[in-house]
């Protein structure tokens, strides 16, 4: 075989590979598909609360809140939990820390990265 030749098929299987790849991550994309309940902790993984917020967990976070159940967050006064968060994590409020750990979700989920 030619050196071009070489190059080619080396070219082309490099090519084969990323449609593999991208037809992998679309599959996956395709299964997120629809509306679904994700849990709050695999929303919130212990790694995403200990690099952008001062704790350790999702549960300790909610804790000092006062927060035990979905009905309790879900009452509790929106802009005391914007300023909690913008005090205590990277985000300036709730709605940009959910939307985050959304989007890191859904990274993790399909292997596609976002940032």
């Amino acid at each position: 075989m030619e050196g071009g030749e070489k190059i080619m098929d080396d070219f082309l299987n490099s090519l084969n590979e990323l449609q593999n790849d991208l037809q992998e991550k679309a599959n996956k994309v395709e299964n997120l598909n629809g509306t679904r309940q994700i849990a709050f902790n695999d929303l919130f993984t212990d790694e995403l609360m200990q690099n952008k917020t001062r704790f350790k967990n999702i549960e300790s976070f909610l804790e000092l809140l006062d927060i035990k159940s979905s009905e309790d967050l879900n009452d509790f006064p929106q802009e005391k939990l914007d300023i909690f968060v913008n005090e205590n994590t990277d985000f300036s409020n709730w709605n940009e820390m959910q939307q985050y750990a959304v989007t890191n979700y859904i990274s993790q989920e399909t292997g596609i990265d976002f940032n």
